[in-house]
Parts: structure tokens; C-alpha cells; sequence
């Protein structure tokens, strides 16, 4: 239950009892008040009835005492019964029935009228008995008419009371609790916006100078979360027992995970089954407790194998102890190194393949033979032929030529004739 609605029940229940017991204590003065009327009525009553008695029970005349009470009766419609006592008996009575009902019994002395400083003689007694059914019903009347007007107050006062706590208690408690929700998310330039000079402006102004103290002093949440998001490497911040606490979204994005699937996971789910990850021991056994550019292989969700370089740092904050892993995908520069070293490996065919001349190559002065390794002569283009991967065409230079036509000039002509 909110503390509004414990408030509001809180004065409600006072407000009903308070109405309530004004009202019971209404009751009862209007009954004490209407009891002492009737008490007044019904003593005046007797009293009328004594004096009229004397001469009758003087004269015993009776049937004139039982006229004059039954005409009285039946005028007075709150009268149960009368009764004239005359020497220990009811000379006479009238009475009308009245099932269930508590009369009101009053009792007056017939009393003979003496000299002067003598005491009255006693002749008989008048007993009245009057309804008190009357008042009854009008102090009925009276505490429903309590009953819905309190309701109707109630009603009302509910309706203003919802209306000022809600503006006064509600509204800036909402907006205390808004802006205590924002700030424990790492949004500390919320502040709350509660301008009025009683309890709840002065706890407003000190919690946005908290805020303020807060955010002036303290990298929030959410710059933080921002950074993670930002950076393209992978990061994984790991329990001393290697169990995911959480990822960013690079790493999300690059294995194809969601983070809330990875939370409380071991960090050898990410990893080749090949890798040995001796995290924990070793790092918390080290008192700088880092790992620097240890090439691993990550495994994505669907199986693929991202080649990656390692690194990894411990934190401690008193008695927590995280672990902060970074993973750097290194797939292009390996690719890169293939292919480097598949043209390194094809430049060595290369080179294994070329015949090369080196050295000093013994040549005749005269016919320009070339004598080989086993002391025989070759001609030039023979010996080149066999040594390296030249290959010679045979024509004539010019010069040659001409010499060539003038030696066999003659022998051309005499084949001719």
C-alpha cells in the first residue's frame, strides 16, 4: 500500500470517528432533552388529574372519574393508561395496549387542601403512564439524518483532502521518487522541479545539489555505458570465478549473442575449445593482475572462429574483485599475413626456379668457346642455353652479313650458271 493511500485512510478514519462521536453524543443530549420534556409533560399531566379528581373521590363518584379518563385518553395519543388509587385500590382506569413498548410511568399524590399551616391529607394516588415511542422515533430520525450527512461530509472532505494531499503530499513525493529512479540509473543531471518552501522543497533543493555534488564529482552510468557502446573492441567484465557479468555491444554485434544470454555464463563459452584460458588464478595471483595481447579465438554462435588478441586486467574495489577482458579481432591482419606470406612463399618458388651465371667463365680469345666444369668446350650460345633460361634465335648481323655475301659472292654465281 502507497503512503497516500495510508494517509488518506489514516484521516479518513479519524474524520469518521470524530463525526461519529459528535454525533452519538448529539443523540444522546437531544434524547436527555426530549426525556425531560416528557417528564415535564407527564408530571404537569398527573398533577392536572390529581386536582380534578378530589371532588369525584370525595363523592365516589367513580363512573364520572372513568368518563373523564377515557375522554382524556383517547385526546392524548401518547397516554398508555391512567389509574386513580383510592385507599389501596384502582377505583379507575383507562389503558390502551401496548405490545412490546417501555412506557414512562409517573406518579402523583391526590392531596386534600388543609388549613393554613397544616399538612395536606392524602386521598389517593394518580399513576400515569405516557409512550416514549415519539421520541424514539424522532432520535431514530435524527441519527439517520446523522449518519448521511456524515457520509455526505465525508464524501466531500475525501474529495478536498484527495485533491490537497495529491497537490501538497502526492505530486512532490512522485517527483522525489522520479528523480531518485533517474539518478540511481547514472542520469545525474535530473533534478527535481519542486518549488514550494515547505518540507518537501527543502528535501528537493538538497537532493539536486546532491545530484549536482554528484555529477561534478562522479563519472555517471551512462557517459560510462556510452564509452562501452562506442568502442569496437570487445569487452567482457568476468567474476574471479570466470562468470560473465556483462558485455558490450560489440561484442554482442560480432558473436551474434544477446547480452542477457551471455550473463552468468563461464568466459570459456566464447572462446576455442583449443585456447587455454587460466584466467582467475593466475591474475589474482599476480599482484598487477594483467594480461597483455595473448592472441585467442573467439567462437560466435553460429561456430565461427574470429581470431582475436587478448587482454585482461583485474579491479578491485575493497572486497569486489572484477576482471575487465578486451578482445581486439585481429581477422584482417591475419589475412593479411597469409597472403604476405603465401607471395613470400611464391617469390622462394620463383627464385628456386631461376638459373643464374656467376663467377669467372673461362672463354677462348679466338673462337669464343666456352669450356665448362668438365673440361670440355662449348659454343657461347650452348653454354648459356644449359646454364640459365635463355634461349637464342641464329640470324646475321648486318656487317656479317655483308662479309658473308662477299666471301661466297662467286660461289652463289658459278651455282647459277
Amino acid at each position: 500500500m502507497s503512503i497516500s493511500t495510508k494517509t488518506l485512510a489514516t484521516l479518513l478514519f479519524v474524520l469518521l470517528t470524530v463525526f461519529l462521536v459528535s454525533g452519538w453524543i448529539s443523540a444522546q443530549n437531544e434524547r436527555t432533552l426530549l426525556t425531560r420534556l416528557l417528564e415535564k409533560q407527564g408530571q404537569s399531566l398527573s398533577n392536572s388529574i390529581s386536582s380534578l379528581s378530589i371532588e369525584a373521590l370525595l363523592s365516589e363518584d367513580y363512573p364520572v372519574l372513568d368518563t373523564f379518563l377515557q375522554t382524556l385518553g383517547r385526546k392524548m395519543e401518547n397516554v398508555l393508561s391512567i389509574e386513580i388509587i383510592h385507599n389501596g385500590k384502582v377505583v379507575s382506569k383507562y389503558s390502551t395496549t401496548s405490545a412490546g413498548e417501555k412506557p414512562v410511568v409517573f406518579n402523583s399524590d391526590i392531596l386534600l387542601s388543609a388549613a393554613v399551616g397544616d399538612k395536606p391529607e392524602k386521598i389517593g394516588v394518580v399513576r400515569l403512564s405516557l409512550s416514549n415511542k415519539d421520541n424514539e422515533l424522532i432520535i431514530s430520525q435524527r441519527v439517520r439524518e446523522l449518519i448521511f450527512n456524515t457520509l455526505l461530509i465525508l464524501v466531500v472532505l475525501a474529495l478536498l483532502q484527495i485533491t490537497l494531499l495529491k497537490k501538497i503530499v502526492i505530486d512532490p513525493i512522485k517527483k522525489l521518487v522520479v528523480g531518485i529512479k533517474r539518478v540511481s540509473t547514472g542520469d545525474l543531471s535530473y533534478s527535481v522541479d519542486i518549488r514550494s518552501r515547505d518540507e518537501f522543497g527543502s528535501l528537493a533543493t538538497t537532493f539536486n545539489t546532491m545530484a549536482e555534488n554528484l555529477r561534478q564529482t562522479t563519472v555517471s552510468k551512462i557517459y560510462v555505458d556510452n564509452i562501452l557502446k562506442s568502442m569496437t573492441d570487445m569487452l567482457i567484465v568476468i567474476t574471479p570465478e570466470g562468470k560473465i557479468l556483462t558485455v558490450n555491444q560489440s561484442l554482442s554485434n560480432r558473436l551474434s549473442y544477446k547480452e542477457e544470454d551471455l550473463i552468468g555464463r563461464d568466459l570459456r563459452t566464447l572462446f576455442d575449445e583449443d585456447d587455454e584460458l587460466v584466467l582467475s588464478e593466475e591474475m589474482l595471483r599476480d599482484e598487477a593482475g594483467v594480461f597483455r595481447s595473448v592472441e585467442k579465438c573467439h567462437v560466435t554462435k553460429n561456430g565461427e572462429k574470429i581470431p582475436v588478441l587478448f587482454s585482461s586486467s583485474v579491479m578491485r574495489d575493497k572486497d569486489i574483485v572484477r576482471i575487465v577482458c578486451v578482445t581486439h579481432d585481429i581477422t584482417e591482419r591475419k589475412k593479411a599475413e597469409e597472403e604476405r606470406e603465401q607471395l613470400i612463399h611464391e617469390l622462394k618458388d620463383a627464385l628456386a626456379k631461376v638459373k643464374t651465371l656467376s663467377g669467372l667463365i673461362p672463354i677462348c680469345s679466338s673462337c669464343q668457346k666456352i669450356r665448362d666444369d668438365k673440361g670440355y668446350w662449348n659454343q657461347v650460345d650452348d653454354y648459356i642455353s644449359k646454364h640459365s633460361e635463355a634461349e637464342f634465335s641464329h640470324g646475321y648481323c648486318p656487317e656479317c652479313a655483308e662479309n658473308f655475301k662477299e666471301t661466297y659472292s662467286e660461289f652463289f654465281k658459278e651455282n647459277d650458271n
